[in-house]
């Protein structure tokens, strides 16, 4: 782990990381979600801190990892717009120097809920004893797009993970997330990259990390010569 460095005095220092699962409700008692357990944002979220580095770490309510064992502050999101409104919410949005957005967001919401007949459903909680429903999915609201925006002075890193194709594909989709939004890099994973993480920059270079412990490694020195260079 990196040395500390709690003799930071840079106003742009604070570190921001989103992790963990998101929800798309389908009635008020059912949700759409995924396998996202909040284990790798806490990682990097400790790292950070024990390197001196404020961190704010906005967690989704169903991550099931322990939270942070270091003094990070921690909000808590629900739905994708859920977590746009507390990153909206957070102040001095200037001092921020970096985002890494590692949220396992929902890539569809429901839009509609229809029995077999056609009908739709509106209920609180859509009964069981009426047969099967059909759910109508639209795309949910991307959140990386607007973190440059909310953001404008940090450095913005997001995540890919890719299960399908190989790994030419995996840092392919890397390179084009970066493009797409302008951001300072991308962090790729999943089967289709393999085992470990690719840390992938605008030019298209990339430095593998064999395993998490390496990624927040990496990361954090990574974040710390930034600093240094801006003193």
């Amino acid at each position: 782990m990196a040395a500390c460095m709690s003799g930071f005095h840079n106003s742009m220092n604070r570190v921001i990381i989103t992790h963990g699962p998101g929800f798309e409700p389908i009635d008020e008692a059912r949700r759409i979600t995924n396998f996202s357990t909040g284990h790798l944002g806490t990682k990097l979220a400790e790292s950070f801190a024990s390197s001196g580095f404020p961190v704010i770490a906005l967690r989704g309510v169903l991550a099931t990892y322990p939270m942070a064992s270091y003094p990070v502050e921690t909000i808590p999101f629900t739905t994708n717009g859920n977590l746009i409104q507390k990153l909206k919410e957070i102040g001095d949005p200037d001092a921020v120097g970096w985002v890494f957005h590692l949220a396992a967001l929902c890539d569809f919401a429901v839009s509609q809920i229809l029995d077999d007949a056609g009908n739709l459903l509106n209920q609180a909680k859509i009964p069981t004893r009426n047969g099967g429903i059909t759910l109508r999915l639209e795309p949910s609201i991307k959140v990386l797009p607007h973190l440059p925006h909310m953001f404008p002075k940090a450095q913005v890193v997001g995540w890919k993970y890719e299960l399908n194709g190989a790994k030419a594909d995996a840092l392919q989709a890397a390179r084009q997330q970066i493009q797409g939004i302008q951001s300072a890099a991308c962090v790729v994973n999943g089967s289709a990259y393999g085992p470990g993480f690719g840390f992938v920059l605008p030019d298209g270079n990339y430095q593998h990390l064999p395993d998490a412990d390496a990624l927040a490694d990496w990361l954090v020195s990574w974040c710390t010569k930034h600093h240094n260079n801006l003193n």
